[in-house]
């Protein structure tokens, strides 16, 4: 991974990679992009059904869940995907899948991987030039992140999608609570960043048709001890056009307190000028 791509990671907090720098083929994104469209559509009739949870987690965050979006009326869903989803659906879905969403789920399944190869090329990049970065065993943990089954730190690929209505509200800012987020693509909507570089100022940031966005999460800053920072970004949709979206959250694993990280957090907040929320760090761990 070369050094600008590494560099502008570290030094803004994101960056935008190109095909020929991610190595994804951007046909395999139009295909996960289409699956996923149709398979939000196809599941939703299990209903609340679909929304399965991971032993030790607080809330359901596999398969497909409903939400509501930040006008509270909104509706979203999102289609979760992760190496141990087989393992935790329940019997009356697995028996129920079509033969084409059973192919389709495959296919989801290869992406999700082909996301975790490019950016872990990216995360050995990042140790290797600034090796005090993050703990030495960061790429192991990365790695069995996609493999293992374990809570809040189980990476998984979301396929979006805010159906068409007239109040779709988007996304309001926030930080994803993982280690480092891989958005590809934004039909229907725009992600913002809301970084103290521009003044406060929401600065456009979906990348272009083919391409990946690469940012950090929680994870990542209190694990650097507040080296890198989380990216603040928010989502806007189009009202009555649909909003889709491909997203990789990568999970470091073994999600145990790390040394100084309440005091990150804090100092995080205090050099933005806002008293640290009430929100215990522990819970940034959980995604």
């Amino acid at each position: 991974m070369t050094n600008p791509i590494v560099t502008a990671l570290v030094e803004q907090g994101y960056v935008e990679l190109t095909p020929e720098q991610h190595r994804v083929d951007p046909s395999l994104m139009v295909q996960a992009n289409r699956i996923n469209h149709r398979l939000i559509n196809s599941l939703s009739r299990f209903g609340e059904a679909a929304a399965v949870w991971r032993s030790g987690e607080h809330e359901a965050d596999l398969f497909l869940m409903q939400r509501t979006g930040s006008s509270g009326t909104d509706q979203k869903a999102f289609l979760h995907i992760a190496h141990d989803l087989d393992d935790h659906l329940p019997p009356f879905i697995t028996s129920s899948l079509t033969q084409i969403e059973i192919d389709d789920l495959k296919r989801l399944r290869f992406f999700f991987f082909e996301l975790h190869r490019c950016v872990g090329a990216v995360v050995r990049g990042v140790t290797q030039r600034y090796p005090a970065l993050f703990p030495s065993d960061i790429i192991d943990r990365y790695h069995a992140a996609a493999m293992v089954s374990q809570p809040y730190a189980t990476s998984c690929l979301r396929g979006l999608a805010y159906p068409a209505q007239a109040n779709q509200g988007g996304a309001k800012a926030h930080f994803d609570r993982d280690f480092i987020t891989a958005h590809c693509g934004d039909e229907g909507g725009q992600l913002f960043g809301h970084t103290s570089l521009t003044g406060g100022v929401p600065l456009p940031l979906s990348p272009k048709p083919g391409n990946i966005l690469l940012f950090w999460g929680i994870k990542a800053m209190l694990l650097s001890e507040g080296a890198v920072m989380p990216l603040r970004h928010s989502a806007t949709a189009v009202p009555n056009v649909e909003r889709r979206a491909l997203v990789f959250f990568g999970q470091v694993d073994s999600p145990e307190p790390v040394a100084n990280a309440q005091q990150t957090w804090e100092q995080y907040w205090q050099s933005r000028g806002v008293d640290n929320p009430s929100v215990p760090y522990e819970r940034w761990f959980q995604s």
